[in-house]
């Protein structure tokens, strides 16, 4: 059984993700934008429910909306998530319509169906017909589509989405997804791989009751056991299983051989984004023991791979605000240390105060042809490529100490030769040609010295702090102040990346745009199609900018010529 202190913390964040996606109220799919103009991913492990369709076998998760899985090529396709439409993304039932290929499903606010050719969904929002707080765990396919609730109370909507009513009956040939679609009651014993072990026994018929003896389970090497929650076979003899916790199952009943299918996030909350070698790598903060971890994800081959601090003695924490790939792999700041990963070797390393490493809480990271570049709760730190393959320990060495008494280097960028740290005292400029560095002064800088991003492009740098963005003209060598007013002044800034075409910044009230050419500010939220509108990291891959928020990751086809935003 999961002990109460775990189910009260996952009911607070649960609480707390619900009510971010519930300060807006959406019918449906915003118009103003066409499907994969944003896609969102989170957490995946925690899966509700199964429908297979004509081409796509369809998953209720509990925080990434509705995955969906090729079924001939196996490669998973992006989820439908808030960010196309759904009233939230925690799901208790999907469901598949043979006749028109429309995919219904419940959720925690509302009934939703997707519109298959017009590539829409809309929502009929459980409050409006008195089932606020019923939790939907059946659905029902039939001349009309019946949603029905626990308590055995039942909502009808037309086959095709216009209108809704609540029923006191229903039909007896109707095809049933869900609780009442449970064929077997019973799973036999199952092969794996890589650790995992299968317990055979019933399916849960609540997830959330926990596991006992007679629950068929997949068992990870750590000992912590997911509960099978519904099985659905296919016409090829495989059997399809969902887990609370473990993701997706796919077994081979002719073998009796079960397969993890790893999809989505290691922890919803992405403070750090970096490419590498084709991956993407994620990390943030730990949100419980069993929702954490580092992400990687091929999005070409559609791999997924979380990397957890309790199964990798060298990782000393796996919660990440900075992450740098160089050529010796990639660098993660965490709060405990500066842990290293070789891609070709597939190894961990750390670096903490053992090695002369500031502080354990380290901020961020970035890197240049030569040197590893640290920032950290007590100072701004380096770590000299050539060093790496020392066998010494005071391989981590201190930049100017005296300048950094007692100060965070919260955010680190490279400009050419000049590095540039956003610090809780200022901002500090380090010449790495020339060896020397201090910080700026100056009356008509920002107006506080707690800074908390910092971003730079051409002859710009930029920089955010709790009471905005202000300006630094490299050239001039002044601050220019906020750029076209200070409509944002009040507004804290988390996160900012300057590019060529646009000045972006993450903000805990969405996702600011600056156009340089129209001087124009645009702001972007959850209406637009952010999963949350506290950002805490951008990443940008040409037309497509990834934003990482309190919920999971977005991306946005920002450059749409179509589209002017």
């Amino acid at each position: 059984m999961r002990n109460l202190p775990f189910k009260i913390f996952i009911a607070t964040f649960i609480l707390a993700g619900n009510l971010s996606a519930q300060s807006f109220r959406q019918d449906g799919t915003n118009f103003s934008y066409r499907e994969g103009d944003w896609v969102s991913y989170s957490v995946g492990r925690f899966v509700s429910s199964i429908a297979i369709g004509r081409q796509y076998i369809y998953f209720g998760t509990e925080y990434s909306g509705i995955a969906r899985l090729d079924q001939y090529s196996f490669n998973w396709e992006f989820p439908w998530t808030t960010s196309n439409g759904l009233a939230d993304n925690r799901i208790s039932v999907v469901a598949y319509d043979f006749d028109t290929s429309h995919i219904w499903c419940a959720s925690e606010y509302a009934f939703s169906v997707y519109n298959a050719p017009s590539q829409k969904w809309r929502n009929f929002y459980k409050s409006d017909y008195g089932f606020e707080g019923q939790e939907i765990l059946s659905i029902g396919v039939g001349d009309k589509i019946y949603f029905e609730a626990e308590s055995g109370r039942t909502v009808e909507i037309d086959k095709y989405g216009n209108f809704a009513n609540r029923s006191n009956s229903r039909p007896p040939d109707l095809k049933w997804f869900g609780r009442r679609a449970q064929k077997r009651t019973e799973l036999p014993h199952f092969f794996m791989s890589d650790g995992d072990i299968f317990t055979p026994g019933r399916i849960s018929a609540n997830f959330d009751n926990g596991i006992d003896g007679t629950t068929a389970a997949v068992q990870d090497f750590d000992f912590r056991s997911s509960p099978v929650v519904a099985a659905i076979d296919d016409q090829w003899d495989n059997l399809w299983l969902a887990t609370w916790g473990a993701g997706v199952g796919k077994a081979d009943v002719r073998t009796i051989r079960l397969e993890m299918m790893e999809f989505g996030l290691g922890t919803p909350i992405v403070e750090s984004i970096a490419f590498h070698d084709g991956q993407i790598w994620l990390g943030g903060a730990q949100v419980s023991e069993e929702i954490n971890g580092i992400t990687s994800w091929d999005p070409e081959r559609q791999i997924w791979q979380t990397f957890q601090q309790q199964h990798i003695s060298l990782l000393r924490s796996d919660e990440t605000t900075g992450i740098a790939a160089g050529k010796n792999g990639l660098w993660f700041a965490t709060k405990y240390g500066l842990a290293n990963y070789s891609t070709g070797r597939g190894e961990w390393g750390k670096y903490d105060r053992f090695d002369g490493l500031s502080d354990n809480v380290v901020f961020d990271v970035v890197s240049d042809d030569s040197t590893i570049w640290i920032g950290t709760e007590r100072g701004l730190d380096f770590l000299p490529i050539k060093n790496i393959i020392l066998e010494d320990t005071n391989r981590v060495r201190n930049l100017r100490p005296d300048d950094f008494d007692f100060t965070e280097v919260r955010e680190l960028t490279l400009i050419e030769n000049l590095l540039w740290a956003a610090t809780s005292t200022g901002i500090y400029v380090y010449d790495t040609v020339k060896k020397t560095g201090g910080f700026t002064t100056g009356d008509t800088g920002p107006v506080t010295n707690y800074i908390n991003a910092i971003s730079g492009y051409g002859n710009r740098v930029w920089v955010g702090s709790d009471q905005g963005i202000e300006v630094y003209d490299t050239e001039k060598q002044k601050w220019l102040g906020p750029p076209e007013g200070r409509f944002f002044q009040d507004t804290r800034i988390n996160e900012i990346f300057a590019t060529r075409d646009a000045i972006w910044a993450g903000t805990d009230q969405g996702l600011m745009k600056y156009a340089p050419e129209t001087h124009h500010w645009r702001t972007f939220t959850m209406e637009d199609g952010l999963l949350d509108n506290r950002v805490y990291a951008l990443a940008l891959d040409g037309d497509y900018l990834w934003i990482g928020t309190e919920l999971g990751l977005t991306r946005f086809f920002w450059n749409d010529p179509s589209r002017i935003d």
